[in-house]
C-alpha cells in the first residue's frame, strides 16, 4: 500500500471524524474561557539574598527555597490573618494561586498572586511578599519583627482605603467632591510611601544584622489576568488531532477498505481499466463522462479476452451498475446506422455498400474510438440470462472509492465460483465529488468522439 493511499483511506475517508475531533475541544475550550470567571493577578518584588548565586545549581536552590516558603499553607494562613481576609483556603491558594518566578539567574524573584477579587490579590500579596522575607530573615529581633507586623497592617489597611477612596473618585460627578477624593487619594498615597519607606529600612537594619532577604516593591493593585485563550485553543487543536488520526487509525485496522480502484484491482491482481464519471443527483439530463484512455483500455481488453457477454458486478447500488452497463452497451455494441449514412473513413475502408447493408470497420480501426462490437452484450449480475446470454463471458467490476475490503475477497469467490475471464476493475464516481470533476475538465474532441 503506497503513503497517499494510506493518507486517503484515513483522512478522506474520515473527515468527519477528524472534523468532529478538532472541533469538539475547540468548542469546549472556548466556551470554559467565555463561562469562567475573570480572574486579577498582584505581583510583588523581593530579594533572597544578598549574595548572587554564582552557579545555575545554586539558583534554583534560592529559587526552591522561596517557592517553598511561599506556597506553605502556614505562612499563606499567616499572610491571610495579617491582611484581614477570611474567605479564602490556605490549602487552595497554595495549590493553585501563589506563584514564585525569578528573574535571570539572580537572587531576585517575582512573588504573584492570583484571585477573582483585585482587592484580595492585592492585599495577600503585600502580606505574603513581608511574610516571605520575615521567614527567610529568620526570627531575628522581636521587637523589630513585630514592628514589622505593625507596619505591614497598617500598609494593608492603607492600601484598602485607598481602593475605597479610588472607586468612589471614579464614580463622583461634583467638582467638590472629586477635588476632596482627590485630596484623600493623595493622602494616602503619601502615608503608603512612608510606611514602605519605614519596612524597607526596618528590613535592611535586620539585613545588616545577619538577615539577607528584603522586599524590593509592593503592589500597589492588581492588574487583569493575561488570557491563554490562544495557547488552550492550540494544545486543544492539537490534541484533538491527535485523537482523531489514533480514532481513524483504529477503525482501518478494524475495518480496511481499499483506497480506490487502482488498488483494488491490484488486490485482485488485474488491471485497472479508467474511471467513468456519472451524472448527479442533480443533473439526470447530463450525460456520463469517459474519458478517451478509459474507452480504449475497455476496447483493447474485450478484443484481448474475446469475450461475448460483460457482466457488471462490484460493491455498488445496483441503479449505478445498471447505469455503467447501459453507458457501456452505448459505447461498445454495434451501431445499426446505414452504411450510407455513415461518413467515410480516410481509407475508403467503410465506403457505401448500398442502401440498408451494413459494413463492419476494418481490423486496423479496432482501437479506435468509434469502434464496436457487433455481437458483445454487457448486463448485470441480476440479470445474466444463461439461455439468451450464452457465449463467453467476462467479469467486469465496478467499484468507488474507499470500499470496505471483504469485497475483494466477494470478487475473488465469484470469479472462482463462475469461472468468468476477469477482465479488470472500473472505477465509477457521481458528478460533482472531487475526483468526480477531473474527467469533465478533459473532455475535448477525443472525448466527445469516444461517444
Amino acid at each position: 500500500m503506497e503513503l497517499n493511499e494510506a493518507l486517503h483511506r484515513t483522512i478522506a475517508g474520515h473527515w468527519r471524524l477528524l472534523v468532529c475531533c478538532l472541533a469538539l475541544p475547540l468548542l469546549a475550550v472556548g466556551i470554559l474561557h467565555v463561562v469562567a470567571t475573570p480572574t486579577y493577578v498582584a505581583t510583588g518584588r523581593l530579594q533572597a539574598s544578598s549574595t548572587p548565586p554564582g552557579t545555575d545549581t545554586e539558583s534554583d536552590a534560592v529559587l526552591n527555597r522561596v517557592a517553598g516558603v511561599a506556597t506553605s499553607p502556614g505562612v499563606i494562613t499567616d499572610a491571610l490573618r495579617q491582611a484581614g481576609i477570611t474567605n479564602r483556603n490556605a490549602d487552595q491558594l497554595a495549590g493553585r494561586d501563589v506563584a514564585v518566578a525569578r528573574l535571570g539567574s539572580s537572587a531576585v524573584f517575582n512573588l504573584s498572586v492570583t484571585d477573582p477579587s483585585p482587592q484580595i490579590a492585592t492585599g495577600l500579596a503585600v502580606a505574603l511578599t513581608n511574610r516571605v522575607v520575615t521567614f527567610l530573615n529568620g526570627s531575628g529581633d522581636p521587637q523589630a519583627s513585630a514592628l514589622i507586623g505593625q507596619l505591614t497592617a497598617q500598609q494593608n489597611s492603607l492600601l484598602t482605603q485607598r481602593q475605597q477612596v479610588a472607586a468612589r473618585l471614579g464614580v463622583a460627578s461634583g467638582s467638590a467632591d472629586t477635588a476632596s477624593l482627590s485630596a484623600q487619594l493623595s493622602t494616602l498615597d503619601q502615608q503608603l510611601n512612608d510606611v514602605s519607606s519605614a519596612l524597607r529600612q526596618l528590613q535592611s537594619t535586620l539585613i545588616t544584622n545577619g538577615g539577607s532577604a528584603a522586599v524590593i516593591s509592593l503592589p500597589s493593585g492588581a492588574t487583569p489576568t493575561p488570557s491563554r485563550l490562544a495557547t488552550d485553543l492550540g494544545l486543544a487543536g492539537v490534541g484533538g488531532l491527535v485523537a482523531g488520526l489514533l480514532a481513524a487509525t483504529v477503525l482501518e485496522l478494524l475495518r480496511p477498505r481499499v483506497a480506490n480502484s487502482r488498488a483494488f484491482a491490484r488486490e485482485l491482481g488485474t488491471a485497472s481499466l479508467g474511471r467513468l464519471v456519472l451524472p448527479g443527483s442533480d443533473g439526470a439530463a447530463a450525460q456520463p463522462t469517459m474519458d478517451v484512455g478509459t474507452s480504449v483500455r475497455l476496447r483493447e481488453t474485450l478484443a484481448l479476452r474475446g469475450v461475448d457477454v460483460a457482466v457488471v458486478a462490484g460493491p455498488v447500488p445496483q441503479a449505478q451498475l445498471s447505469a455503467v452497463a447501459t453507458v457501456l452497451a452505448d459505447r461498445l455494441s454495434v451501431d445499426a446506422r446505414p452504411v450510407a449514412e455513415r461518413r467515410p473513413s480516410p481509407d475508403g475502408t467503410s465506403g457505401p455498400a448500398g442502401p440498408g447493408r451494413v459494413v463492419p470497420l476494418g481490423p486496423a480501426l479496432d482501437v479506435l474510438p468509434d469502434h464496436r462490437f457487433a455481437t458483445l452484450r454487457v448486463r448485470t449480475l441480476s440479470t445474466v440470462d444463461d439461455r439468451s446470454d450464452a457465449g463467453r463471458r467476462g467479469l467486469l467490476v465496478v467499484v468507488r472509492d474507499l470500499t470496505p475490503y471483504r469485497e475483494v475477497e466477494e470478487i475473488r469467490t465469484l470469479a472462482a465460483a463462475t469461472g468468468w475471464v476477469l477482465l479488470g476493475v472500473l472505477g465509477v464516481a457521481t458528478r460533482g465529488s472531487r475526483r468526480g470533476a477531473q474527467p469533465r475538465e478533459r473532455r475535448s474532441g477525443g472525448d466527445r468522439n469516444a461517444r
